[in-house]
């Protein structure tokens, strides 16, 4: 809702969402297969937002934007494998997940101030973020065993592994910046950013029953960064341009790291949970040129440089032998990228596309890493390579029927072997599919003079993707499932009279079963079969079953 309150002055925009997911995945009772719970992954979601702006003058105005949203789950998706082949322990939507809930919550306020200055504009920004994410997983079929064994009790005394992983932050930034008037020569920008945030992250994992503590690790953390950056273009003509830019950081955290039981070490020293302060002087560059041989068409070339900072994380040990699997610390990250693209219509619009080719060179990758069934971070030392495609596609008939496609294809291996990771050369980054392709097809007419109707349909490819690093070492847990393949097709229809819309859906609508993400991890000494491992656990995420929607909007 859209509402001015002094005419050409003062304005608001405010919106608000409410959705209840009804799950799909039913919770049975491992020892006899009844259900004790249909569609258990049930989630709820809602939030709000509001939009201020404030035209005080013709040169100045002032803008303020606030944002709060919660999401709560009831459990996970996850269904049980039986084996390496992806075979249901069940069937496809059936798990036996008995403690898994989480929830996310965000708050988020700007406000933002932008003057004429008639040289130039003048933009000030202000912004306080805020989040919390708590989650509660069921790692009994992981931890039981070995909390047995590390206790000195029967196989199967432990019933209960309940691990919890509250995380919460608080981010002020500011920056203000200074952006040229349009020109037929140079333009350029220039400006100076602050940040700070504060972070507490916790990790918990008591076995049951006796309260038994496998591990606790609390590594919060103080981040702080200044920085200037500044950028410009040259027009060498009016269709040939060049920009450089460049972004000048320092940054500093502080981080503690403070933990106890058997998977993590034991009690940490006072004397050592802080860790020594992290700091970086980094640069990170951009350089692009424009090209526009004709007004329908516009060619690109762009080299960027990034970076991820250093941050803290969960030390895990060997829990037999009390040797070290992780550092405290996971270490900054650095990488070019490379981009070259076109995009363009042709035939007065019958046709239009966007297409690009990109290489990545990322130095010191940070990657998630599974260790005793517990997840960490490490660097891949040399690095990983990733190259592919990206084209977007649209073809116009007529005014009111339209076919949208998309293709993408990505390459990303590491360079080297990796013991820090359990990776060999040559193997891909896991859970990033090769080919993603998409096409949709929507065509609008005329019902009545007064009402429109829209039928639509379409489908969506995503390839099946490595689920882990495969090396075979044990010390790592985590063994490589690909993930499924799968094809979708989706379909629409909707009628639209004055402010009032009706829409009615179908998603996946031959109801194609496929495992869109794989988890599976092995604990050291677990049995083999004609040489295979047998996963301790082993879970599928399926992909939605067939879904019937309908719609009904009202603007106002």
């Amino acid at each position: 809702m859209s509402v001015p309150i002094v005419e050409d002055r003062l304005g608001v925009t405010l919106s608000g969402f409410y959705e209840d997911s009804g799950g799909l995945v039913d919770r049975i009772n491992p020892a006899t297969g009844s259900v004790i719970k249909e569609n258990a992954d049930a989630s709820e979601s809602y939030g709000f937002s509001g939009d201020l702006l404030f035209q005080a003058t013709e040169e100045l105005d002032v803008r303020i934007k606030v944002l709060h949203q919660k999401v709560k789950y009831d459990g996970t998706s996850a269904v049980e494998l039986a084996d390496l082949n992806k075979t249901p322990t069940y069937d496809n939507l059936s798990g036996i997940d008995q403690l898994s809930r989480q929830h996310t919550e965000q708050d988020y306020l700007s406000a933002t101030l932008n003057y004429d200055l008639e040289w130039a504009t003048l933009t000030a920004t202000s912004s306080y973020v805020k989040y919390e994410v708590g989650a509660i997983l069921d790692y009994t079929a992981i931890f039981s065993d070995l909390a047995d064994t590390l206790q000195g009790n029967p196989l199967g005394t432990t019933t209960d592994a309940p691990f919890s992983s509250p995380i919460s932050s608080e981010k002020y930034a500011q920056e203000v910046r200074l952006t040229s008037e349009d020109s037929d020569v140079f333009e350029w920008m220039a400006g100076l950013y602050y940040a700070e945030e504060s972070t507490t992250q916790d990790q918990l994992l008591i076995t049951q029953p006796g309260d038994f503590l496998m591990a606790l690790a609390s590594f919060p953390s103080e981040y702080k960064e200044y920085a200037a950056f500044a950028n410009l273009t040259y027009y060498v003509t009016p269709d040939f341009d060049l920009t450089a830019g460049m972004r000048y950081a320092d940054t500093t955290m502080e981080l503690k790291f403070i933990t106890d039981g058997p998977l993590v070490g034991g009690p940490s020293d006072p004397a050592t949970e802080s860790l020594p302060t992290a700091k970086a002087n980094i640069q990170t560059y951009l350089f692009t040129a424009r090209y526009r041989p004709n007004e329908d068409m516009s060619l690109y070339a762009r080299i960027a440089s990034g970076y991820r900072p250093a941050s803290a994380n969960l030390t895990v040990v060997n829990p037999i032998t009390q040797e070290p699997a992780s550092k405290p610390i996971v270490d900054q990250d650095n990488l070019w990228s490379y981009e070259i693209g076109v995009k363009g219509n042709l035939v007065e619009g019958l046709f239009s596309y966007d297409m690009s080719l990109w290489y990545l060179d990322w130095s010191n990758f940070q990657a998630p890493v599974s260790l005793f069934g517990t997840s960490a971070l490490g660097n891949a030392a040399d690095g990983i390579t990733a190259k592919g495609f990206e084209g977007a596609f649209s073809l116009r008939p007529t005014d009111g029927f339209i076919i949208t496609s998309t293709v993408a294809y990505t390459h990303s291996t590491l360079n080297e072997d990796e013991e820090e990771l359990n990776g060999l050369k040559g193997q891909f980054v896991p859970n990033v599919p090769q080919w993603t392709a998409s096409t949709r097809a929507n065509y609008d007419f005329d019902i009545s003079s007064d009402m429109m109707g829209n039928v639509g349909a379409g489908f969506r490819y995503v390839q099946g993707s490595p689920s882990a690093f495969d090396d075979g070492d044990l010390g790592d847990s985590a063994i490589n499932i690909p993930s499924d393949s799968y094809f979708l097709v989706d379909m629409n229809a909707s009628v639209q009279m004055d402010n009032i819309s009706l829409n009615f859906y179908v998603t996946n609508l031959f109801n194609k079963s496929a495992f869109a993400n794989v988890i599976a991890l092995l604990i050291p000494g677990a049995p083999e079969v004609s040489g295979q491992p047998i996963p301790l656990t082993a879970t599928g995420t399926p992909v939605t079953p067939r879904t019937f929607g309908a719609v009904l909007s009202f603007d106002f």
